[in-house]
């Protein structure tokens, strides 16, 4: 309304212009490019571009791209030499590349690729001698006696290389000794010495290059040899081979055995040492001693030994000597009321009295006194006579 109070009326007019999609559907083949619009593509996928109309309205062009697979086929074959490879309806004898294509259902290439080696086969022969006796090492195996032989080897490519030996065996010639010797002993042959038991060989070169062989087969009988290793003991004897011996040294005996060898035995005698330790001992009579857990009163020689295992005896000696020991005996006799002297000493009274003392070897020595008292008697007679 107008301030006046009347109606204003506006009127719009409205045009719609149209907005434009162009779709492109195309089909490559793999490792192909396609230039739409100013820009290769060569991978799978919907692509977008947009442009204005006269009216300002977009116009979007839209790339749906497929990709379509190729294929790559590679064949790696070897055969032998002669032979022929079978591939795709061909035949193929010699080293190379080949190549051969189809189209798919959607008109991309599918490749097809064979590297084919033709490997060789080898033929090797070999002509040779040997000298009889001998042996040929040839691939491995030995061989001793004239004739052809084969072997054949894969090599690369699973081919055969084929070997074939001529071989000759020329004559050689054995000459043979057989000896004995004893044990110890020196046997000559053909400029060499040899002591011990084996079979030895000698040559010379025949006129075909062979060697004439000698050979010694030498066997070593023992000769055998004893040692017996013995002690004894001063004043023993040892009895040996019939024989007694006693003193220190070295003996022998020999004997021949079914061969004629010796066999020798050896007897080492040593004659060891008895210790005698020897001590002198007295005592008196009625007395004893002790030595070496005994108790001795007689005179006379004891002995005692003491057994020393891997050696001689340890004797020990006691010579015992027994001292008298001496009584002297007096018997005497007083009257009652007398003394007697003896040894310097006065007894008046009836007994037995002793006086020690030591002899001259330190025993105790004893003087004794029987002293008999005999009574003093007083006899007393009253007699009455007449006046």
């Amino acid at each position: 309304m107008t301030q006046q109070g009347c109606d204003s009326v506006f009127v719009l007019h409205l045009s719609k212009n149209p907005r434009y999609e162009f779709y492109d559907i195309i089909n490559i083949c793999q490792g192909d490019t396609f230039l739409w619009r100013g820009n290769n593509y060569e991978s799978e996928g919907i692509f977008f571009d947009s442009l204005l109309t006269t009216a300002g309205c977009d116009s979007v062009y839209i790339l749906i791209l497929y990709v379509k697979p190729t294929y790559n086929f590679t064949t790696n074959a070897q055969v032998c030499s002669g032979t022929s490879y079978l591939w795709h309806g061909q035949y193929y004898n010699s080293t190379g590349t080949y190549s051969d294509s189809y189209q798919t259902q959607s008109g991309c290439d599918s490749a097809y690729t064979l590297n084919l080696m033709v490997y060789p086969d080898y033929h090797y022969t070999t002509y040779d001698t040997i000298c009889q006796g001998t042996a040929y090492i040839w691939h491995n195996q030995s061989y001793t006696s004239s004739g052809v032989y084969y072997d054949n080897h894969q090599i690369s490519g699973g081919c055969d290389s084929n070997y074939v030996l001529h071989l000759f065996v020329k004559p050689s010639f054995l000459f043979t000794t057989y000896d004995t010797i004893c044990e110890g002993d020196i046997y000559f042959w053909r400029g060499h010495y040899y002591n011990s038991h084996g079979i030895y060989y000698d040559s010379l070169t025949a006129h075909n290059g062979c060697d004439s062989i000698y050979m010694l087969n030498l066997f070593s009988f023992p000769a055998f040899h004893f040692v017996e290793d013995m002690q004894i003991c001063t004043g023993g004897s040892y009895y040996w081979r019939n024989n007694l011996y006693n003193t220190t040294g070295t003996y022998n005996e020999s004997y021949l055995t079914a061969h004629g060898c010796d066999s020798v035995y050896t007897l080492i005698l040593s004659v060891d040492t008895i210790y005698l330790i020897s001590e002198q001992q007295t005592v008196c009579s009625g007395s004893s001693v002790l030595w070496r857990n005994h108790q001795y009163t007689l005179p006379g020689t004891y002995y005692d030994t003491v057994n020393v295992p891997g050696a001689c005896d340890t004797v020990y000696r006691l010579i015992l000597n027994n001292y008298p020991v001496y009584l002297f005996e007096t018997n005497a006799s007083i009257c009652q009321g007398q003394a007697y002297l003896w040894r310097n000493n006065s007894y008046t009274t009836q007994g037995t009295f002793y006086n020690p003392f030591y002899s001259e070897n330190g025993c105790d020595s004893v003087y004794k006194l029987n002293l008999t008292v005999y009574p003093k008697y007083n006899f007393t007679e009253n007699v009455s006579i007449c006046s």
